[in-house]
């Protein structure tokens, strides 16, 4: 397994020659931070960074409250799925997905938030007890507030091409 501190080391994604499945849209800079608590971003009713939390769901908050990260400077890859599929296609496709932090998915949201094409941002991390989760983040269109929930389990559910990723 690659940590985070080998992967920030990379300047390059050696898999971004060969995908097929996914459009790069844009990078987002994450910058370092010694000590990132996703409990203190995540907080539905308030509006942190400009961005208005409407919700946070009871498996984000089991999952992934009590997470502390240290994120190093790093890019963020904001992707668009090009096809419908399941959680091991595009974890062939973007191997490194897994290790994304809750940090790069945080700042992804502060960036697509004035966008209101992006309606969806999904992301894969690893949560407290280090287990891959996908995590689903979701703009509501009439309140502008973003909804953000973990699956409670990997499953066979195909995903919806139109989604957007953020990804190492």
């Amino acid at each position: 397994m690659i940590s985070i501190k080998e992967i920030s080391k990379t300047k390059q994604h050696p898999e971004t020659e060969k995908r097929t499945l996914f459009e790069e849209i844009t990078t987002i800079e994450v910058p370092k931070i010694s000590s990132f608590l996703v409990s203190e971003k995540f907080c539905a009713g308030r509006t942190i960074d400009g961005v208005k939390i409407e919700y946070v769901g009871p498996n984000f908050m089991k999952f992934f409250f009590g997470k502390r990260e240290e994120v190093p400077k790093s890019l963020s890859r904001l992707l668009q799925m090009k096809a419908v599929l399941f959680d091991r296609e595009i974890f062939e496709e973007l191997p490194l997905a897994p290790e994304t932090l809750i940090a790069h998915l945080w700042f992804s949201v502060v960036r697509v938030n004035s966008n209101a094409s992006v309606r969806t941002l999904n992301s894969y991390s690893r949560d407290i007890e280090f287990i891959p989760r996908l995590l689903v983040s979701q703009r509501n269109d009439k309140s502008s507030g973003w909804r953000f929930d973990a699956l409670d389990q990997m499953n066979q559910t195909r995903r919806p091409f139109d989604r957007h990723f953020a990804s190492l």
